[in-house]
């Protein structure tokens, strides 16, 4: 038993040997001359073309790089009348002033106020809808009418901002829904306003 379980281990030793070094024989082709690679290296190098200039920190401001603008579709250098003809229209578009109510920022900004509006005013409804319950229950712990009679004159008033209030609110949250509306009709992009 002892023998046969020694000859296993062997055979499997060996197997282990010929799978591991076998791929290594089969895939290596020969020497690599490392020398030869360098020297072709060096001609490729050679043919390539080089720069015309070379780009220093003593020469960086004084280079000047030509710009090639392309067209839309056929992605072929645009002529030069067409690219004075772009610096002229670039110069005329500059000089009419641009609709603020078309700018991203104003957008932006809009969406931006309304929202800490919206905020501000929700805890401002919470933090009186507490103090409009801790009245109540003021109200209905007293036991002298004269008391609960000026209690009451507070809640009805109170009540009465805190419905504005809600009310406000109520329009401000309209007025964010209806945003991304006012913005289409204004010819704005739908992501100005995200």
């Amino acid at each position: 038993m002892k023998k046969a379980i020694k000859s296993f281990l062997l055979i499997l030793v060996c197997f282990f040997f010929i799978l591991n070094f076998l791929p290594m024989s089969l895939y290596s082709k020969g020497d690599v001359d490392l020398v030869k690679l360098k020297k072709e290296e060096e001609e490729r190098r050679k043919k390539l073309k080089k720069p015309k200039l070379t780009v220093n920190n003593a020469n960086i401001n004084t280079i000047k790089v030509p710009i090639k603008k392309y067209s839309f579709i056929q992605m072929e250098p645009v002529e030069g009348d067409e690219q004075e003809k772009d610096k002229s229209k670039t110069k005329e578009k500059k000089k009419k002033p641009i609709d603020p109510k078309k700018t991203r920022e104003y957008w932006q900004e809009l969406k931006k106020k309304l929202e800490f509006d919206i905020r501000t005013l929700e805890e401002k409804v919470r933090n009186d809808q507490l103090r409009l319950n801790k009245m109540y229950s003021d109200y209905y712990s007293m036991s002298l009418p004269f008391q609960r009679i000026n209690i009451k004159d507070q809640i009805d008033k109170f009540s009465g901002l805190l419905e504005e209030d809600k009310l406000k609110l109520q329009n401000l949250k309209k007025e964010m829904d209806s945003l991304a509306d006012k913005a289409r009709k204004a010819g704005v992009p739908p992501g100005w306003i995200r």
